[in-house]
């Protein structure tokens, strides 16, 4: 409907005036306008429908492919909310606080730490060597060490996480076999950026993944004596390097 002269001149009549000009609209025109709108909304309707039971015959094919997907997303969903979860254990035990296991535990810990945070602070003693063998400045060589001190460290505060949602023995293998095969092939780099992804990337991401997991696995054995079982497994650190300046004739 079309907003014309006659309808302005009604909106601007006083109160009371009588309409003399405009006849009445009939009742008819009314409800056969109303017919319109009830025809337009059951077209609409019945559109709705229509598709919503094309959809529901679609082929078996296509519903087993969106079963798949929907358990695929489901299983992601699982390992996800296991890891992310914060949720703690309902009534945990007390802490042994020492005892064969509790001990055997800051023992393998020193280990871990030995291998991880004390290798990292032998670079020193690799970057002498790498300066007199390498065609390239300290400040290049230093790249190697800087990265592996970064990833250990970075990837340790997300790794930290696997051991609350009860992933500590996989973390432990995945990551110890990345800093192997990063500490194998570093014997087998001739060149700076061989050597940068070898023993800077690699044994970086190795050591980060089980570094973090394997202090945290320590406080959860002790609660009297946790700083001295925590304090015993960093001396692996300031140990670590001794051996590299030893072998490496420092």
């Amino acid at each position: 409907m079309f907003y014309t002269h006659q309808d302005r001149d009604d909106d601007f009549k006083k109160p009371g005036q009588k309409d003399t000009d405009r006849p009445s609209r009939p009742e008819s025109t009314i409800t056969a306008r109303e017919d319109d709108i009830d025809a337009l909304e059951r077209v609409a309707t019945q559109e709705d429908h229509e598709s919503y039971e094309a959809d529901e015959k679609r082929p078996n094919a296509s519903r087993k492919e969106r079963g798949t997907s929907l358990e695929l997303r489901q299983t992601a969903s699982n390992v996800l909310t296991r890891v992310l979860t914060t949720r703690s254990i309902r009534d945990p035990p007390p802490p042994p606080d020492g005892g064969f296991k509790a001990w055997l535990q800051v023992a393998m810990g020193w280990l871990i730490i030995f291998v991880t945070w004390g290798f990292v602070n032998s670079f020193g003693a690799f970057q002498s060597y790498y300066t007199e063998i390498l065609p390239e400045d300290p400040s290049t060589i230093s790249w190697i060490g800087s990265i592996q001190v970064f990833l250990t460290f970075f990837i340790g505060a997300f790794s930290g996480r696997l051991l609350d949602a009860g992933l500590f023995v996989p973390t432990l293998f995945v990551g110890g076999i990345l800093q192997l095969l990063g500490i194998f092939m570093t014997s087998l780099s001739t060149k700076w950026w061989q050597l940068l992804l070898s023993q800077g990337v690699l044994t970086g991401i190795g050591g980060g993944i089980f570094f973090c997991p394997s202090m945290g696995l320590i406080a959860t054995y002790f609660s009297d004596r946790r700083a001295l079982a925590v304090g015993l497994v960093s001396t692996g650190n300031s140990v670590g390097w001794c051996p590299t300046y030893i072998l490496g004739g420092v």
